[in-house]
């Protein structure tokens, strides 16, 4: 990861937003420390709009859920050995960084 900040960034400025796209090992190993460390076990609490049914249970509408991340983070069907820290987990087979569907540390949506 330092070679590939060294190379990118140098030693004579800060990394800026504008090198995040050239760095995909870094961006991986962020990404990763952030599913690894667990930054938020827990989503914002959240209220149903609709009665849902959610593996065989019916949730009525306007019930209080609280989404555990973690059990998203930590699930062998999404990640291939969730309990080891692996920054390839977010590198394509090219060594490009890609995102995960699962990748959820501060809940579902947009976070940057």
């Amino acid at each position: 990861m330092q070679a590939e900040i060294d190379c990118v960034v140098g030693r004579n400025r800060f990394p800026c937003i504008a090198d995040r796209n050239k760095m995909p090992y870094t961006e991986a190993a962020i990404h990763e420390l952030i599913r690894f460390c667990d930054v938020l076990p827990v989503g914002l609490p959240r209220c149903t709009s609709k009665n849902i049914v959610f593996r065989g249970y019916t949730i009525p509408k306007g019930t209080h859920v609280t989404p555990l991340l973690a059990s998203v983070h930590y699930d062998p069907s999404f990640y291939k050995e969730p309990h080891k820290f692996n920054p390839n987990n977010f590198l394509d087979e090219k060594g490009d960084f890609k995102k995960s569907d699962a990748h959820m540390p501060f809940g579902a949506g947009n976070y940057y």
